[in-house]
């Protein structure tokens, strides 16, 4: 299926994030899958997570050849809608991104900051290679450098 949207798995670092999503092991993080079906053919599915207060609209897809008249993935947002109310989930969070579908439904748009807490010695160099990095981003004569930088942390 397809969304028509930039391929996030071109990033390796989103690849490995759904694929080893069946490993997290909590108590407050669920995995959720839902898809649309026609007889047996799926026309909209969705893989996200939620907790007790938020679901994740994270990996919409739908087929947008032969049933987009029919708006599949649309179908498939409302009935995870009604399902997270249901289950008495407050938020629903759709997540980073611009695509205008989005505006249709929130009323609320927060804007997503970093925060590091700092628990140790390794915590705190890291937390000032972090910042330095930053500022190293936002000059011009290091931008063309920054694919040079990775994190990485040796316990």
């Amino acid at each position: 299926l397809s969304t028509n949207a930039w391929n996030m798995f071109s990033k390796k670092e989103y690849e490995n994030f759904y694929i080893n999503l069946n490993k997290i092991k909590s108590d407050h993080i669920n995995i959720h899958c839902s898809e649309v079906k026609i007889d047996n053919n799926v026309i909209a599915n969705h893989v996200g997570i939620y907790s007790k207060d938020c679901f994740y609209y994270l990996m919409p897809a739908f087929d947008n050849k032969k049933w987009s008249i029919f708006s599949p993935g649309s179908i498939n947002l409302i009935e995870l809608i009604k399902w997270s109310i249901n289950n008495r989930i407050n938020y629903f969070d759709f997540t980073t991104g611009d695509e205008k579908y989005k505006t249709h439904w929130f009323d609320k748009e927060i804007e997503i900051r970093d925060n590091i807490q700092i628990f140790s010695f390794k915590g705190s160099l890291f937390s000032n290679y972090i910042m330095l990095k930053m500022k190293l981003k936002k000059n011009t004569i290091f931008k063309n450098l920054k694919k040079g930088f990775n994190y990485i942390i040796n316990y």
